[in-house]
């Protein structure tokens, strides 16, 4: 691509891209002209005001919370490595005096020779008494009692040495043996004690370079309340819970501290946490739980204390100060616009009042006084040019409709006429009882024709008084005469001058069927098409030149109340002016005419100038 065609396609590009942004300028622009001032002036609070407050506070009190909460898990970390070194000491401890113990070669022939009597094992405890105090234990140290067993059953139990047959079906042995370590710790439920149902116990093989044929093993149990006051000692701002995987062993949350046994980790509820560790206590794995005391909320909370006079006085600055400006701007706007819209829907009904607001020096103020002023010029207007003007639409009104009315009275006595000929006609030829339904119909016909108070009827009941008119003819005629209607339903309900219709089907019956001696037809059509309602005659019958088709159509098209005096068509000529009255000029009449052949009148009219029924059609 040469550089020429890039410098146009960035041209296009930012032709179109003004092209958008003009776009949806006008679209806000369009769609805040249709919003209430009021409505504007909230969006305009909230856009302006309450938005930016709202983001400004939020991304504060979040930059507060992610602060906070960046303490909290660095305390909780701290937290847990504390927990850790507690846990360690006492490991350390432990294993310090169990290793002592393990590394003290005088006790094993103490432990593995046989005594032939009660007396030489006491002697020879009390020699050997000094070396089982090489470790401290009791209420102040992390050990509450220390118990060695060797596989001897010439030792008696008591003093901190005991047979180990005596212990070989208990639990705390069992579970050491199943571990197959050389040092493993035991936590088991004593039923015996009453103070220390709890019991940790480290239990250690005693096999240090001598003779291994004598099964002999440390124990020493752990001073429970010595190690809870410890761990409780230290501040934590969580509850703190170690388990294995199989119960809780030690929780600062519970108030029993050991004098109950064990609680099974499966009885515990213990929620999702995200502070957690894991400590290796000689091949078992111990879970650290920490769950902090509603320390976030707590601590975001008195940081909003600390700080009080300074959030006060932002919630003063950013909402309470910019809410009461725009309270008090919003309401000298809307309320004149509101009294001044109310004057203004007073102008609708004709009622004109001047408003009584005290006078201002803003562009509203001069608003008021502007229309207070046209409502004073209208009102002087009114009672010189006004009414005037009105009592002569008044009289125009009445002559028009005094035409109108003479227009309808000329068809009812030609129209009377032509349908008692066809009854005495028809009863000079054919002497039948057929004369009671020709009378109904006239009776129908009559009955319209006379009906004074309804200037226009529904296009319907013109059809159905056409259709009665049809069937008196048929009674005339006989086979000579039949008719069709196609009527589209949305045509039924429109206006139309009374007698416009049956006007145009009587022409079709007198000057068509009748000069000619063949069977004719009449075919009446409504339709809308383009927006246009489309009304058709058409007869079957005996034509007219084209001289005649050119002088009907010009007295359809220009004639008034005086052509009417020298006119050969009266009944067409009264329609048209009629029509011509209530549709205005931009009616359209047509003629379509050949001799022998038949002719075809069609009224076109646009929709827009039609109106339609309120209350449906009345069978004629």
């Amino acid at each position: 691509m040469t550089r020429k065609s890039k410098s146009t396609a960035t041209r296009q590009e930012s032709t179109k891209f003004r092209q958008h942004v003009v776009r949806i300028s006008g679209d806000v622009t369009s769609y805040l002209n249709n919003l209430k001032l009021r409505d504007k002036m909230i969006i305009m609070c909230v856009i302006c005001v309450l938005l930016p407050i709202i983001v400004t506070d939020t991304i504060f009190f979040s930059l507060i919370y992610t602060a906070v909460k960046e303490r909290q898990k660095s305390e909780m970390k701290n937290t847990l490595d504390s927990v850790e070194s507690t846990i360690g000491n006492m490991s350390d401890y432990m294993t310090t005096a169990a290793v002592n113990l393990y590394t003290t070669k005088e006790l094993y022939p103490f432990l593995d020779d046989q005594y032939s009597s009660i007396h030489d094992y006491l002697i020879a405890y009390q020699a050997n008494s000094p070396l089982l105090h090489k470790v401290t234990f009791g209420n102040n140290t992390y050990i509450s009692k220390v118990q060695i067993y060797s596989d001897n059953q010439t030792l008696v139990n008591g003093g901190g040495v005991y047979r180990l047959g005596s212990v070989r079906d208990s639990d705390w042995y069992s579970r050491f043996i199943e571990s197959d370590r050389q040092l493993a710790v035991v936590p088991i439920d004593d039923s015996k004690s009453e103070a220390e149902k709890r019991v940790l116990s480290f239990v250690c093989r005693m096999d240090y370079n001598y003779n291994n044929k004598v099964e002999r093993v440390i124990k020493l149990n752990l001073n429970y309340n010595y190690f809870m006051r410890m761990l409780s000692q230290q501040y934590f701002a969580a509850d703190v819970y170690i388990c294995d995987s199989e119960r809780v062993i030690f929780s600062t949350a519970d108030p029993n501290r050991g004098t109950r046994p064990y609680l099974p980790l499966s009885e515990v509820d213990l929620p999702d946490t995200k502070f957690t560790s894991e400590y290796d206590m000689f091949g078992d794995t111990w879970t650290i739980y920490l769950y902090p005391n509603s320390y976030l909320s707590s601590y975001t909370a008195d940081v909003v204390m600390q700080h009080g006079e300074l959030f006060f006085i932002l919630v003063i600055i950013n909402v309470i100060l910019p809410a009461l400006a725009i309270y008090f701007i919003n309401r000298s706007i809307t309320q004149r616009i509101v009294i001044l819209g109310e004057h203004l829907q007073m102008v609708k009904a004709e009622k004109y009042a001047q408003m009584t607001t005290s006078p201002t020096k803003d562009e509203i103020g001069s608003l008021i006084e502007n229309y207070n002023l046209m409502v004073e010029q209208i009102e002087n207007m009114t009672e010189v040019v006004f009414k005037e003007k009105i009592r002569r639409q008044d009289y125009e009104l009445a002559k028009q409709r005094a035409e109108l009315q003479a227009l309808h009275s000329q068809i009812n006595p030609h129209f009377i006429f032509n349908a008692l000929e066809s009854i005495r006609m028809r009863s000079l030829l054919k002497q039948e009882s057929e004369t009671a339904e020709v009378i109904e119909l006239l009776a129908v016909l009559m009955r319209k024709s006379t009906d004074w108070w309804d200037d226009c009827v529904p296009l319907g009941d013109e059809i159905s008084f056409a259709e009665a008119y049809l069937r008196l003819q048929q009674y005339r005629f006989g086979e000579r005469i039949s008719y069709k209607m196609s009527i589209e339903d949305d045509c039924i309900d429109i206006m139309l001058p009374k007698l416009t219709m049956v006007t145009f089907v009587e022409n079709a019956c007198i000057h068509g069927v009748e000069g000619v001696a063949r069977n004719c037809m009449v075919l009446i059509t409504a339709e809308i098409s383009n927006e246009t309602l489309v009304l058709s005659i058409e007869d079957t019958g005996m034509g007219m030149s084209e001289d005649q088709q050119i002088e009907i159509l010009k007295e359809m098209r220009e004639g008034d109340i005086d052509s009417l005096r020298g006119s050969h068509s009266v009944g067409i000529l009264n329609a048209c002016l009629r029509l011509r009255r209530y549709f205005g000029d931009d009616i359209i009449f047509e003629i379509d005419s050949e001799p022998n052949a038949g002719t075809c009148f069609t009224i076109r009219i646009p929709l827009e100038k039609t109106k339609r029924s309120e209350g449906g059609t009345t069978d004629a």
